[in-house]
């Protein structure tokens, strides 16, 4: 009998740790983006998801190409918005009827041509079916495509060259003064 008790105990501790093993636990990109490689070498973040789609490479494909999208936008974005709001009251005074409409559109435009930009992770959220991807542009790299970009005057890259640490500091300070205020 004792040791029936004694196997059942080491199959309960068995199953607790296996459960464990098992939880998921977010990745600090998922919500925080490039905030959290704030040590690494200097990089530009994007993060994006795709769900809804059964193919699994498909839904890959778009969450990797979501993901390069939000680096894109880091550098050019256009963007139209509008909003159009109705209200009307009607009847008396104190058997007055409200009505209300609200609609929004947003539209967002980027055109971008990247160079070096890699998928480096993805994480499936656990029993929905949403898969994220982190990518990720090395700001070395981003700066020797530069030069090869033929649409930019020479002016132009080597402004582009010689700002693009300064930027990405200010960028980075920026984050760091976020994070402080626990605004990420």
């Amino acid at each position: 009998m004792r040791s029936f008790k004694g196997l059942v105990s080491i199959l309960i501790l068995i199953s607790v740790f296996a459960l464990v093993g098992c939880a998921a636990t977010v990745p600090c990109w998922i919500d925080k983006g490039g905030a959290c490689f704030s040590g690494d070498k200097k990089a530009f973040y994007g993060v994006a998801s795709s769900s809804g789609i059964k193919d699994p490479s498909l839904k890959r494909t778009s969450a990797d190409d979501n993901a390069i999208n939000s680096v894109a936008k880091i550098f050019q974005v256009y963007t139209a918005s509008l909003m159009k709001e109705y209200r009307s009251s009607i009847g008396k005074a104190d058997t007055s009827e409200e009505i209300r409409n609200v609609e929004e559109g947003i539209k967002t435009v980027t055109s971008a041509t990247l160079s070096g930009v890699q998928i480096v992770d993805h994480w499936e959220k656990p029993k929905t079916d949403e898969l994220f991807a982190l990518a990720r542009l090395d700001l070395n790299l981003f700066k020797d495509n530069v030069e090869n970009l033929k649409t930019l005057n020479d002016k132009a890259k080597t402004y582009i060259k010689e700002n693009s640490d300064r930027m990405f500091n200010e960028l980075d300070k920026e984050v760091k003064k976020a994070e402080e205020k626990g605004k990420l």
